[in-house]
């Protein structure tokens, strides 16, 4: 039985999503802040929290990895990536930064994860 490696198409995008995550949102910082009813800032917090989180990410996954394989380790970070974006877009609707803060932290787990793919 031959193992299958990777695709690399899928681990390109999870590799170029940060990037994109972190940049995309810079330039609306400030309209953020006036929706939020926080200063600029204050809003900056949101990306010291993806930065933070983003560090920090990477200790829970080796272990991961090791334990129940690499792709449902990834998947299992996608699946959280995707609540943590519903989570941001329900603390926009109600317009609470701490949620989003939280929303920002754990949204960042795909761009983490994709290491765990890696041998």
């Amino acid at each position: 039985m031959t193992k299958r490696k990777p695709s690399l198409f899928p681990l390109l995008l999870l590799i170029s999503f940060a990037s994109v995550f972190a940049a995309l949102f810079t330039p609306a910082l400030p309209q953020m802040a006036a929706s939020m009813g926080v200063s600029n800032q204050t809003a900056q917090l949101t990306m010291t929290v993806f930065l933070v989180g983003y560090a920090l990410g990477y200790l829970p996954y080796g272990p991961l990895a090791n334990r129940w394989g690499r792709k449902p380790t990834l998947y299992l970070g996608i699946f959280i990536a995707i609540l943590g974006c519903l989570l941001a877009v329900v603390a926009a609707t109600y317009r609470s930064f701490g949620m989003l803060l939280f929303a920002r932290f754990v949204a960042k787990q795909p761009f983490v994860c994709k290491f765990a793919l890696l041998p």
